[in-house]
């Protein structure tokens, strides 16, 4: 039996001697790589998504239909308009002549108008202690509570809003305008509590600073709520009750500060109501929004932390970035095996 050689001259590459068969050295680019891949796929379609999404979110496709634009006359001009309305020219009235007494000594309008009385009292105070005359500061106090009495109302429209859909889509029945799809109704803003109470608040903050300008301008003996509210309401309470046929539908109340409070009451009740349309659906859409963005931010984190890496597409793929190659370096390497396999044989 011929023996085998063992090759262990150094190479000429370097000193070291070459005593295997080969020198196996593992890849130089199968080191772990991020996987570029995966991230670049998971980026584009998480961009995709977002991109229509938010196309979607805020663009509007359809038109209002009539039964929405019914809904909104029948909410707000007249249900909330009128309620409030009546509710404010009841309180702001009882605050000024609720603690009347008759003859006799008795409440004309029994505990309950002494109580809107002694609030109004209170609130007189407040105002004058700001450095209010006892004009304004009555001023203040009808405006201050028409806003927190109407804004016992909010119920009301938040009862309503859930239901717009449903009222809106059967006026659109009603009258034969019952678009082919929901996407009209459906992309009308979303009315919360948040939104109906902060429109509401929103339009406090403007209604309530131009009433107590024109209280002062053009001057305070005779400013321009005197002009246009106060005045016209007393004449036309006294012109009331001086029509017997009239005034015998409003019993024994003071019709000419009745008719003062109701002037005063429907001008700024209807601004308030306008307003709060407008401010409420504001508000709905920009709380809409950002739910839409929050939500969406955490499904891209959820489709992030979840991504998988792709397969390799095919067998060398896999090969390269899983098995180390065998490299044999120099071509005198190669003749010492190949000279060695052919000894290996003939040996056997």
């Amino acid at each position: 039996m011929i023996k085998k050689p063992i090759i262990d001259e150094p190479s000429q590459e370097g000193d070291a001697p070459v005593s295997q068969l080969a020198k196996v050295s593992p890849r130089a680019d199968i080191a772990t790589r991020p996987n570029e891949t995966a991230n670049a796929f998971v980026a584009a379609q998480t961009a995709q998504s977002q991109t229509a999404n938010n196309a979607q979110h805020h663009q509007k496709k359809h038109k209002r239909t009539p039964g929405l634009w019914a809904f909104d006359v029948l909410l707000y001009p007249f249900l909330t308009n009128f309620v409030v309305m009546g509710l404010s020219i009841a309180a702001t009235y009882l605050t000024s002549k609720g603690g009347a007494r008759n003859a006799e000594g008795k409440l004309i309008y029994g505990k309950v108008g002494e109580w809107f009385s002694k609030r109004g009292i209170w609130m007189d105070t407040k105002f004058q202690a700001l450095g209010m005359n006892k004009g304004q500061a009555e001023m203040g106090r009808m405006v201050f509570f028409s806003f927190a009495d109407g804004t016992l109302v909010a119920p009301l429209v938040k009862l309503f809003e859930d239901r717009r859909t449903k009222i809106a889509h059967w006026m659109d029945k009603l009258m034969g305008t019952a678009p082919g799809d929901e996407s009209s109704y459906a992309e009308e803003p979303k009315q919360s509590w948040l939104s109906v109470v902060g429109g509401r608040v929103a339009t406090a903050a403007v209604v309530v600073p131009v009433a107590v300008a024109l209280e002062k301008f053009p001057s305070k003996a005779n400013n321009l709520n005197q002009i246009m509210f106060y005045n016209p309401g007393k004449k036309l309470g006294e012109w009331v009750a001086d029509r017997p046929h009239l005034a015998k539908h409003f019993g024994k109340l003071d019709l000419p500060e009745l008719f003062k409070v109701g002037v005063f009451e429907a001008f700024y009740t209807s601004v308030c109501t306008a307003a709060l349309y407008v401010s409420s659906r504001f508000f709905a859409n920009k709380l809409g929004e950002y739910g839409h963005e929050k939500n969406q931010s955490a499904h891209e984190t959820n489709v992030s932390a979840n991504a998988t890496p792709p397969t390799p597409n095919n067998s060398t793929e896999a090969a390269h970035t899983t098995q180390p190659s065998v490299q044999v370096s120099g071509a005198q390497n190669v003749e010492r095996l190949v000279s060695n396999f052919s000894l290996g044989q003939a040996a056997t």
